[in-house]
């Protein structure tokens, strides 16, 4: 009898080494793929100068009108970014304003899941000069297995330098 549960318990400490592992391996490549499509998006709005706040695309038109957003929403399907989350609650930032999408580029609902983020801040302290901004791109990452995902959540943040309206 002790032999068969020596050998259950080497058995369940295997599975859990198991489990562990891949949890840490798929973090990591969650992670690595959050970073570069963070990197790909604000090369984009750098590209760009600035990005769009007053367009909002309707759900059926995706990202119709909105060049920066249509290469966006390329670049999240050809990383094959699909992990999701909420946008950051900007109430305490009276002049920062924040905008969710969805991967197919229409635009996620302040309670809604969102595929990456942008946040746009005025530069300056007390004084600030609304004719400049910094962007800030988020984009979310976890452990990509089944029951876990939904406990899980960590982001990837990205700045652009001081870029004009």
């Amino acid at each position: 009898m002790k032999e068969s549960y020596g050998g259950l318990g080497i058995a369940i400490i295997v599975v859990v080494l198991i489990l562990i592992f891949a949890g840490l391996m798929t973090t990591t490549i969650s992670r690595s793929n959050a970073i570069a499509v963070k990197d790909q998006i604000l090369r984009v709005i750098n590209e760009y100068g600035s990005f769009d706040f007053t367009h909002v695309s309707s759900p059926s038109t995706d990202c119709d009108g909105n060049e920066a957003l249509c290469k966006m929403v390329d670049i999240l399907a050809q990383y094959s970014y699909r992990q999701e989350g909420k946008c950051p609650d900007l109430s305490g930032e009276p002049d920062a304003e924040v905008i969710g999408y969805q991967r197919n580029g229409v635009t996620s609902s302040s309670s809604g899941n969102a595929a990456f983020c942008i946040v746009r801040r005025p530069a300056g302290g007390t004084n600030r000069d609304f004719n400049f901004y910094y962007y800030e791109v988020i984009l979310f990452y976890g452990i990509d297995m089944p029951v876990i995902r939904s406990m899980f959540r960590f982001t990837a943040v990205g700045e652009t330098p001081l870029l004009s309206k």
